[in-house]
């Protein structure tokens, strides 16, 4: 009785169980068929390799929990407001800041003082160039690290540079009061006055880790929308005043947003 030759699958078959399938039927086979050939040389050492199954991996808890959590927090309205396009998400924040300084601009109770265009221009045309960095699609390559940090230090100069070009002057429809006093209380209004920008950054931007770049560039820009707001509010243009009580806004929040990306880094670790 002639044996009939084994098939492809039969030999694989054979294969997955372990054995290398040996025999005239199977001689017969690998004289017609390379493939199978090749799989049984050497006592079938290369089938035998690929049919090795591998236990699947099995994560754990904390994965699985971590996951979900991640999962979960991808709902909801600020879950689609991350999910705009970025011109919108940057409209938006350009928005914000329009209604910040809209609303802590205003001149109350003292004479109108000259305005410092030149410094509203430059503290407007470094924020925007910060935020179109920070607020990036994602996938876009971003400029290099240095290219970064020197518009983060630009934003961060540019409202001290005021404070040491600027010329001495104080409407006389302020009430005189001692210099800390009227340091701290622009100090205070211009961080007043950046919250409602950095709960807007908070909602919009996609990063879910703190790197240190991101949180002290809001705080730079943060701090430009206070000094725009501070410019045309605020009637002292000393240059100690603005120094002291204008430019460490931004400085301050950057301060902040510094130690905020070294807990999370260290949180991380």
């Amino acid at each position: 009785m002639t044996l009939r030759p084994m098939d492809c699958a039969e030999i694989r078959d054979a294969l997955l169980s372990g054995s290398a399938p040996a025999g005239s039927s199977v001689e017969d086979h690998v004289r017609a068929c390379a493939a199978c050939a090749e799989l049984l040389r050497d006592e079938g050492a290369l089938g035998r390799a690929l049919s090795i199954r591998e236990e699947p991996v099995q994560g754990s808890p904390e994965l699985w929990k971590s996951l979900e959590g991640a999962i979960a927090a991808e709902s909801g309205p600020r879950a689609w407001l991350r999910s705009r396009a970025t011109p919108v998400r940057l409209l938006v924040l350009l928005m914000t800041a329009s209604a910040v300084v809209a609303y802590g601009g205003r001149s109350v109770g003292h004479a109108p003082v000259e305005k410092p265009a030149a410094w509203l221009v430059a503290f407007v045309l470094a924020g925007l160039a910060c935020l179109f960095i920070l607020m990036a699609p994602l996938g876009r390559p971003r400029p290099a690290r240095g290219v970064r940090l020197a518009l983060v230090l630009g934003a961060l100069s540019l409202p001290l540079g005021q404070a040491l070009f600027s010329s001495a002057s104080q409407s006389s429809g302020v009430a005189a009061a001692s210099f800390a006093e009227q340091a701290l209380g622009c100090f205070l209004y211009g961080n007043f006055l950046a919250l409602p920008f950095l709960f807007a950054v908070w909602v919009l931007e996609r990063s879910d880790r703190p790197w240190l770049t991101l949180l002290v560039g809001v705080g730079a820009v943060a701090g430009l929308v206070a000094n725009i707001a501070l410019a045309l509010h605020c009637p002292n243009t000393e240059p100690a005043h603005i120094a002291a009580g204008h430019a460490t806004i931004g400085a301050a929040l950057a301060c902040l947003g510094a130690l905020w990306a070294a807990a999370g880094k260290r949180q991380a670790s």
